[in-house]
C-alpha cells in the first residue's frame, strides 16, 4: 500500500489549481498522449503556448514522500512563468557568459516545448546535450528559435568556453572500488548550484585531474561517479567486467533509484578522445526536468 498522501493525479490537481489561482491570466490544457505534461497558454499572447512538465515534482513527491517537494516544485513554476510574462514578447535575453551545457536524458530537447526546440548537441552517447543559464533561481534552456540561426554554434562554443573558465568541480568523496587487487577508487561527484557534468568529457579539462582513461556514470541530474584505477582499460570487456566487480554498477543503479531527479545507469568508458557507452539503461522521460 502506497505512503503518499497524493495520488499522481490528485498531485497534478492540486499543482494545476493553484498555479490557476495564482496565475489567472494563464490557461493550462492538458497535452494528449503525455501523462502530467499541460500547454501553457498566456493571455498576453494567446497564440503562443509554452510547456509544463509537472513530472518531476512527481518523481520527487514519489521517492522522498515529502509533501514539501510538491510546494517546491509548484513554487519553481511559478516563479518561471512570472519571469516569462515579464519579458512577455520581446524574449529572453540570455546571457552568454552565465551559459553552459548540462546533461538531459535522450529526446530531452526534441519533447520539452511546445512549439519550438531546444538548443541541444550530441556530445554524450544516448543522453542530450542541452544548454541553459541559471538566472534568479531558474534554469533558462536555450530556445534556438529565440536566437539567430547563425548564431548556434557560436553560442554552443562559448558555453563549453565558460565551462573551462569555471575549472574543474571536484569530487565530494572518494572511497575504494570492491576490487582490491584492481585497486580501483570510485569518486563522487555532487554540485546542485554548477553545471559540471560534461567536464568529463573535455579532454584538455581532465589531465591534471584523472587519467587517460576511467568509468564515468551521471545517476541524477547532479551527480556524477567516476572509477579510476592504476590498470589500464584495454577493451570494452574489460572494462564492463571492471565496472561489476568494481561495485560501480550497483551504485549507479542505487543512486538512480534514489535520487529525486534521475539521470541515467548509463556507465561510460573514456579513453582519450574515445567514448564508449559500456550499459545503456532504458531511456525515459521520468523526473525530467
Amino acid at each position: 500500500m502506497s505512503n503518499l498522501l497524493f495520488s499522481k493525479q490528485e498531485m497534478a490537481n492540486f499543482v494545476v489549481r493553484w498555479l490557476r489561482i495564482e496565475e489567472p491570466d494563464i490557461r493550462l490544457e492538458p497535452v494528449l498522449g503525455m501523462e502530467l505534461v499541460y500547454n501553457v497558454f498566456m493571455k498576453e499572447d494567446p497564440n503562443k503556448s509554452g510547456m509544463l512538465n509537472l513530472r518531476n515534482i512527481w518523481t520527487a513527491y514519489q521517492r522522498s514522500k515529502d509533501i514539501n517537494t510538491i510546494i517546491d516544485g509548484l513554487n519553481g513554476h511559478l516563479r518561471g512563468m512570472r519571469f516569462c510574462r515579464e519579458w512577455g514578447s520581446q524574449g529572453i535575453d540570455y546571457q552568454w557568459d552565465k551559459v553552459f551545457p548540462t546533461l538531459r536524458p535522450k529526446n530531452y530537447a526534441r519533447l520539452q516545448l511546445a512549439e519550438s526546440k531546444l538548443l541541444c548537441d550530441k556530445m554524450v552517447p544516448e543522453l542530450d546535450t542541452v544548454f541553459c543559464e541559471r538566472r534568479e533561481g531558474l534554469l533558462l534552456f536555450i530556445d534556438r528559435d529565440a536566437i539567430p540561426e547563425q548564431s548556434a554554434d557560436d553560442l554552443r562554443n562559448q558555453a563549453y568556453a565558460n565551462l573551462h573558465q569555471q575549472g574543474w568541480i571536484f569530487p565530494v568523496e572518494r572511497f575504494p572500488g570492491l576490487h582490491r587487487a584492481e585497486n580501483g577508487v570510485l569518486h563522487i561527484y555532487y554540485d546542485v548550484a554548477q553545471s559540471f557534468q560534461l567536464q568529463f568529457f573535455i579532454e584538455e579539462m581532465r589531465p591534471a585531474y584523472l587519467p587517460k582513461t576511467f568509468l564515468v556514470a551521471f545517476p541524477s541530474f547532479d551527480t556524477a561517479v567516476v572509477l579510476t584505477m592504476d590498470i589500464p582499460l584495454l577493451s570494452v570487456n574489460q572494462a564492463q567486467e571492471v565496472a561489476m566487480r568494481s561495485g560501480m554498477m550497483k551504485l549507479v543503479h542505487m543512486m538512480n533509484r534514489r535520487e529525486q531527479r534521475p539521470l541515467a545507469t548509463h556507465i561510460y568508458w573514456i579513453r582519450g578522445l574515445r567514448t564508449v557507452c559500456l550499459f545503456r539503461s532504458h531511456s525515459r522521460l521520468k523526473g525530467v526536468g
